[in-house]
């Protein structure tokens, strides 16, 4: 006899392997399911119509349930943890729920701003190696400025740069230089290079963001005459004059305009002693009568005069050329500060300006007048003394220069290359030499003022943007510069 037995543990797995029957979904109408009722699915159903409330038969919305994986929800999670963390960098100890509905300028006002002035001496260096720097960076980088530091106006290339300037006609004053830049809405002719502080680079930014500004300068430009000297008056300029009393007189109004206007700015000069050795006429050399006629040239200038100052001038270039940097002095050295300092931007020549100042440098350090003489250091200033005389007079030129220098690279936009360095270069600042010498100290705020614009400067004349800590220290150096000036 044979049994037969039935495993209920493989029937047992065999259910365990077939799929769960899928939950019903409830598909009926809103009243059958209140009423508990079977719905057939019509619109309406037999159900509300049996009962009369066919107006009532409508059916649940259901809307698809999205199932979120780990990887997003990871993911989202970090993105919020590293924004969390970002915010709570800026805004410390500020809860986010009040940053909520804040618009951009109530944001910013609650930065901690005392603490920004530390970052740029706390964040990391970036690598200055142009290699790592995406072309896209570069680009955004030189924004707002390439017109006239990559490319001129009229998009020629930094290789294709030339200008040119007048030098045989000063007189012949044009409506706009590359300076003033009223040349740029007419786009006559290529730019030299111009850097973000000039005033190139702002009325191009005018004319970029409104460019009716710029046809309307254009149009006006035309309408504007040329002065012009007339020819019939240069015979009247020669400096030998038939009257010698007159011609004297002049001259002497000239002397006095200069140290009136020009000398109070930057002095330069002795006046005693230039007066004494004017009145002298002993001196005949070239450099001093460089000096001489740049002086009358811009007293002219000061005194109203359109025309006179030309053939001053004419005769001062006769003792300035080439050969005179070979042979520097002093008087050489004013006449070119003089030169390139106010003369050539009174006649549109700021290009030539920007050079006679630069070879101007290289002549006074060649004289040995960034460094201090250490017999000079303990010596008490006194009105009389012909050494001390000397050796402030000294320092004056050299600090006049390092301003006209200075205050010409803002002009322009240029980098100071190394005017002042405080390693190698040691003049004191000029020291009052009588008790109401007023022009000493105005020279002495000058310098320090200097100071500042040039590490201002040399920071814009780099590709990278000015960051606002960098701004905010400069602007609190500028603030402490004018507290420190004296009531006078």
């Amino acid at each position: 006899m044979f049994h037969s037995f039935d495993s209920r543990r493989s029937s047992s797995g065999s259910r365990a392997c077939s799929p769960k029957p899928s939950r019903k979904v409830n598909r009926s109408c809103q009243e059958c399911t209140r009423r508990k009722v079977k719905c057939d699915g019509g619109h309406p159903c037999a159900s509300c119509q049996y009962y009369k409330v066919a107006d009532s038969c409508e059916y649940r919305q259901r809307s698809r349930r999205h199932v979120v994986s780990r990887s997003t929800l990871e993911k989202t999670t970090e993105q919020l943890r590293a924004q969390s963390s970002v915010l709570q960098e800026l805004f410390s100890g500020v809860p986010v729920d009040d940053l909520v509905g804040k618009n951009r300028a109530e944001l910013l006002a609650l930065l901690p701003r005392e603490s920004l002035i530390d970052v740029r001496f706390t964040a990391p260096q970036a690598d200055p190696s142009p290699v790592s720097i995406p072309a896209a960076d570069k680009d955004d980088e030189v924004d707002g400025y390439d017109g006239l530091t990559q490319n001129s106006e009229n998009g020629e290339a930094a290789d294709d740069r030339y200008f040119e300037e007048p030098t045989q006609e000063p007189a012949t004053l044009g409506f706009g230089d590359d300076i003033n830049a009223i040349s740029l809405a007419t786009d006559q002719h290529r730019h030299p290079f111009l850097g973000v502080t000039s005033m190139s680079a702002v009325l191009e930014a005018i004319f970029r963001l409104c460019p009716a500004a710029k046809e309307h300068t254009a149009r006006r430009a035309k309408t504007w005459n040329v002065l012009h000297c007339p020819s019939h008056l240069l015979p009247s300029l020669s400096l030998v004059s038939t009257n010698a009393g007159l011609n004297h007189l002049r001259e002497q109004r000239y002397i006095d305009f200069y140290f009136d206007h020009i000398h109070s700015i930057n002095p330069i000069l002795h006046e005693d002693d230039f007066r004494r050795e004017l009145a002298a006429g002993i001196r005949l050399d070239g450099s001093w009568l460089a000096l001489v006629n740049m002086v009358f040239a811009l007293g002219s200038i000061a005194s109203g005069s359109d025309f006179l100052h030309v053939q001053y001038y004419k005769q001062a270039r006769a003792h300035l050329d080439l050969d005179s940097f070979g042979s520097g002095n002093m008087e050489s050295l004013q006449a070119f500060c003089l030169l390139g300092g106010y003369y050539l931007h009174y006649r549109n020549s700021p290009n030539m300006a920007y050079a006679v100042l630069g070879a101007a440098h290289r002549v006074a350090i060649a004289l040995g007048l960034h460094q201090e003489p250490a017999r000079s250091r303990a010596k008490i200033v006194t009105k009389h003394d012909t050494n001390i005389l000397r050796a402030e007079t000294r320092r004056r030129t050299w600090w006049s220069l390092f301003c006209l220098d200075t205050w010409a690279s803002l002009t322009l936009g240029r980098p100071t290359c190394g005017l002042w360095d405080s390693s190698t270069m040691n003049t004191l600042l000029p020291k009052p030499m009588f008790s109401d010498d007023h022009v000493a100290a105005s020279l002495r705020a000058s310098c320090l003022f200097c100071h500042i614009c040039h590490k201002i400067q040399h920071r814009l004349a780099q590709p990278a943007r000015l960051s606002a800590p960098e701004a905010i220290a400069f602007d609190r150096e500028l603030v402490q510069w004018h507290d420190s000036l004296p009531d006078y």
